[in-house]
């Protein structure tokens, strides 16, 4: 005999009978003999048929226990079998050492059922008959009934009846009293307890049903026992059953399988339990509406007919519900579930789903829904979902999904993750969700959403719907008459074939079209959309976008921003819309109609009879090859027919025609409103000019003939002939050796182009340059006023005229000649002689503030490079000041002084002199009153402005001291009226004198008049 110990475990210790069990120590297993009858003398001998059940009965322990039982041959065995004629009891029989001798099993035996005993001889192992041997038999192993403390403790009342011990005196939980039994069925094995306590004393049997066994029953079978089971891959099968079972393969758990039995108060259901430490793998479902609940393990679990609930729990399971409208729940680990036919739910996480709180053991499921509408949700982990027929709902929830809809029409959502979605046929529903998808509508037609994410959306065939929603997402409609909008983010859509409507939304976005006719629209920010095949309308709408038409006959509108049209291909209308924005539109091939906008914009026609239309703004037009018509509009245009035989009108505006690209030279008369080129065959092309100003002329050698307007012709290349007409004209030869007549009017010869310093002498009528190959070129100079040199250093010389020379960059020379002439070096260090006549010097293209000093001959100036610029001045009357803050100084001649804007020193000198500040904070300098011939005269002097008049009061004496005037030393009125007065101002005529002496002797002398009227005071004047 071997001790025992208690297990701190309820369950196990209430069933524990005696401290001594047989064999060696808890838990250590046992060689236990058996003998029928030679009892204590009260029991009967038992039958052949009583002996089978009994061996029966301990083969259910054995195949539990670690327990071998053994007949003893001479009939002493340590379980000695008797019956009895009411009642059963095991009795031990002690030794007088008080060692166990043996234990004598009586049980009870009558021709029929009494409370106590109701089973007679030769009811079946089924019946409450075997009950009885199992609990004697559990007595004689050391089991104790759970109501009674024995060696152990007193179980709960939830834990004390028979579902749960063979030992139980109670017919269910919480039965009042133990006994009498009034259950109508009894368990056919120990049960869930006696297991495991029978296994506490004794270890488990691990051979019993160690292989692949699979558990069935009868149809219609009562059922009440517990499975123990060592191994092996197992499958309940109730595949041959039409009633509803509730299977749970959990370790410790019930099911519910077969015909309830009466408990004495109610219909019991629970009628299968798993012991502890077993593990069933599988489960086959019958025809009614099972529930089945997996384990840890890796179940395979199939509904069978009927409306079935499975949840997979831990393992890698599959489940297949098979036919009817089932429920599948895939528990923890990596699923294969599918719903077979009918209306399924499927869930890959039933937790997350349902509560919101993630499971720590979700899996990377598989789940079809095969026939029917299904419900499909993954849950977490990277799933496969799979629609099958039917209109289903498939979302992937969290992780990285792959949804198939497959047929029907099919709504899927992916939520979290970078998910792949194939919707397949049908007319389906797509939300993608957050992160990157990918997602491909397949047949049918579809409704696809991207929501956040950089999400790629393909439609295929059908007319569908492609939501990019945020992010830089790539969406493409394929076949079919699309639906497309990028919305935020930088997106590129592509409509594939079909009549396409594609907006671009927020963000930077690429537009395609594609086949059919399609309608684009950029959107805000900057787009690109390209119409491709069919007549195609794009829209630009906000930002400065490219629009390309493509093949067919498109319209093309830019809207907001600089834009960009190209109409490539066929007749297409470009419009650039009236809000504005610098745009260039392009026809291309075929006869195009293009307008500009209000800005700035270029219009090319390419080939075809193109209209362009610049509207307002300063435009660029180009009609192309063919025959044109340009309308420049308002602004001031520059037009060019290029080939065929164009109409160019400037619209309102100075409007420039350009002849760059032409094969031959040509001559254009303004006078006639014509230009002709004469081609190489001889054929000729005219253009018809409308309100055109200006010429531009060819690489060859032109004709330019202005009109009585102020024209500005250009040869450009080639050896050409300008002709201003009347007006004052501008006339530029450029390259070749041009002959330039300005006609009537003032007018101006132009070198800013050329490549080399230039010699001008209108005495002579001649500009002699070199070209870039170093060749000298003699321009012929004809009734011309005015010159402009180059950025080089010019020799510039007038005629007997008034002329304006103007030198431009380089070291110049500027010499007027006889008249009033008007000099500007501009930039670098020049000489400017006047000549004969009034002449003036001007700076007004300084970058700085000039000081120039008639009286020196010189003026300095600071270019931008921080170097200092000085010119010589000669025989110059007159000096015009910059922008800035210059000081001029006259000389001993009648000099006109003019400041401009910025705050101006003005220094007249000697001589009648005008001075004038114009904008800015003037100051007007006097270094005597006797400083010129006669006064000198200021004629815009503006105390608001916060002009001064400057004194030398050393010059002028009078006792007058550097700082402010004092008031007393002022007056208004026509001569002094006491000693202090020293400037007297004649308001009636403008005059200002300077009295040495007040109203002494001395004469007041008058040194210079300002305007009449003025309110001047002692605080206009500077002492220095």
């Amino acid at each position: 005999m071997g001790n025992v110990q208690l297990s701190g475990m309820h369950h196990i210790d209430s069933l524990l009978w005696l401290n001594k069990k047989w064999g060696g120590d808890t838990g250590e297993g046992a060689k236990i003999t058996y003998s029928f009858g030679n009892t204590s003398g009260s029991g009967n001998d038992v039958s052949e048929i009583q002996k089978e059940k009994i061996k029966a009965g301990l083969a259910a322990w054995s195949s539990i226990a670690n327990i071998t039982f053994e007949e003893a041959s001479n009939g002493n065995g340590q379980l000695r079998f008797a019956w009895v004629e009411n009642g059963a009891q095991a009795r031990p029989w002690w030794k007088s050492d008080g060692e166990l001798d043996f234990i004598e099993i009586d049980f009870g035996l009558r021709s029929g059922p009494d409370s106590q005993n109701p089973y007679p001889v030769g009811e079946l192992w089924e019946t409450g008959y075997a009950n009885v041997l199992l609990h004697e038999i559990g007595h004689a192993l050391g089991l104790n009934h759970p109501h009674e403390a024995g060696f152990g403790t007193v179980a709960d009342l939830a834990i004390d009846s028979i579902q749960y011990s063979v030992m139980s005196y109670r017919s269910y939980v919480n039965q009042p009293g133990p006994g009498p039994y009034i259950n109508d069925f009894a368990s056919t094995t120990p049960m869930l307890h006696d297991i495991a306590a029978i296994q506490y004393l004794y270890g488990a049997n691990m051979s019993t049903r160690k292989g692949n066994t699979t558990y069935k029953w009868n149809p219609g079978q009562h059922i009440f026992e517990t499975i123990w089971d060592a191994g092996g891959i197992d499958t309940i099968d109730w595949s041959n059953q039409s009633s509803d079972a509730q299977i749970n393969l959990n370790t410790g758990h019930w099911s519910e399988l077969g015909p309830a039995y009466w408990n004495g108060v109610a219909p019991e259901t629970k009628t299968l339990a798993i012991a502890y430490g077993v593990v069933i793998e599988n489960v086959i479902g019958g025809t009614g509406h099972d529930a089945i609940i997996g384990n840890s393990a890796s179940n395979q679990l199939y509904g069978g007919l009927g409306n079935d609930f499975f949840d997979g729990g831990l393992g890698n399971d599959l489940i297949d519900g098979q036919i009817g409208n089932d429920i599948i729940l895939a528990g923890g680990g990596n699923d294969f579930l599918r719903g077979g036919s009918g209306d399924d739910q499927l869930f890959g996480e039933y937790d997350y789903r349902f509560t919101g709180v993630p499971d720590p053991n979700f899996g990377h499921d598989t789940i079809y829904g095969g026939a029917g509408n299904d419900y499909i949700d993954g849950g977490r982990g990277n799933d496969a979902l799979y629609g099958g027929d039917g209109d289903d709902f498939i979302n992937g929830r969290a992780e990285n999904d792959t949804l198939y809809g497959n047929a029907g029409n099919d709504t899927l959502y992916s939520e979290d993750g970078n998910d792949i979605i194939e919707a397949g046929e049908g007319d389906d529903f797509v939300d993608s969700g957050n992160h990157e998808d990918s997602v491909n509508g397949g047949e049918g037609h579809d409704s696809l959403y991207g929501a956040a994410g950089n999400d790629t959306l393909q439609g295929w065939t059908g007319n569908d719907l492609l939501r990019g929603g945020d992010g830089h997402d790539w969406l493409d409609g394929w076949d079919g008459d699309d639906n497309l909008d990028g919305e935020t983010g930088n997106d590129e859509l592509h409509g594939g074939a079909g009549n396409d409507t594609i907006q671009g939304g927020l963000g930077n976005d690429s537009l395609y079209g594609w086949d059919g006719n399609d309608a684009l629209h950029g959107g805000q920010d900057i787009d690109h959309l390209d119409g491709g095949t069919g007549s195609d309308r794009l829209y630009g709408d906000a930002g400065s976008d490219t629009l390309v038409g493509g093949l067919g006959d498109d319209k093309l509108f830019g809207s907001d921003g600089n834009d960009i049209l190209r109409g490539d291909l066929n007749h297409d209308i470009l419009l650039a819309n009236q809000t504005g924005g610098n745009d260039v539109l392009d026809g291309g091939a075929g006869h195009d109609m293009i307008y500009g906008s209000s800005g700035r914009d270029k219009l090319y026609g390419g080939s075809g009879n193109d209209q362009l239309w610049g509207e307002a703004g300063e435009d660029r037009l180009n009609g192309g090859e063919d025959d044109d018509y340009l309308w420049g509009g308002i602004g001031n245009d520059v037009l060019q027919g290029d080939a065929g035989s164009d109409v160019l009108n400037g619209g309102e505006g100075i409007d420039r025609v350009v002849f760059g690209t032409t094969s031959a030279g040509v001559k254009a008369d303004l006078t006639q409103g014509t230009a002709t080129i004469t081609l190489q065959d001889g054929t000729a092309e005219t253009d018809n000019l409308i309100s055109i100003e200006d010429l531009s002329g060819s690489q060859l050698s032109d004709q330019l003939i202005g009109d009585a307007q102020e024209n500005f012709l250009v040869g450009d290349a080639g050896n050409d002939t300008l002709s201003g007409g009347e007006g004052n004209d501008i006339l530029r030869g450029d390259t070749g050796s041009d002959v330039i007549d300005g006609g009537d009017g003032n007018d101006r010869a132009g070198f800013a182009t050329s490549r080399a310093g230039i010699v001008a002498d209108l005495t002579l009528g001649t500009a002699i340059t070199k070209n870039a190959e170093g060749e000298t070129e003699t321009d012929t100079l004809i009734s011309i006023e005015q010159i402009m040199g180059s950025d080089f250093d010019d020799r510039l010389i007038g005629d007997d005229q008034s002329n304006l020379l103007m030198g431009r960059a380089g070291n110049d020379e500027l010499i007027g000649g006889a008249g009033d002439d008007f000099l500007r070096g501009d930039f670098g260090n020049d000489t400017l002689d006047g000549g004969d006549g009034l002449d003036r010097a001007s700076y007004v293209t300084a970058t700085a503030g000039v000081t120039a000093d008639l009286s020196m001959g010189i003026a300095t100036i600071v270019n931008e490079a921080g170097i200092a610029e000085e010119d010589t001045l000669i025989s110059i009357e007159w000096l015009t000041g910059s922008e800035f803050d210059d000081q001029l100084i006259g000389d001993n001649q009648s000099n006109t002084l003019v400041g401009r804007a910025g705050d101006d020193l003005l220094l007249g000198g000697g001589g009648n002199d005008l001075l004038i500040g114009q904008e800015g904070a003037d100051t007007f300098a006097f270094n005597s009153p006797s400083q010129g011939l006669a006064a000198a005269r200021i004629s815009d002097f503006n105390r608001l402005e916060g002009d001064k008049l400057q004194v030398l009061a050393s010059g002028f004496g009078g006792g007058l001291n550097p700082g402010l005037l004092d008031a007393s030393q002022f007056v208004l009125g026509s001569a002094a009226a006491n000693g202090n007065h020293r400037f007297i101002f004649n308001q009636t005529n403008g005059s200002l004198a300077f009295d040495a002496d007040g109203s002494g002797s001395q004469a007041a002398v008058q040194f210079v008049t300002l305007s009449a009227g003025l309110n001047l005071s002692s605080q206009d004047f500077i002492l220095v």
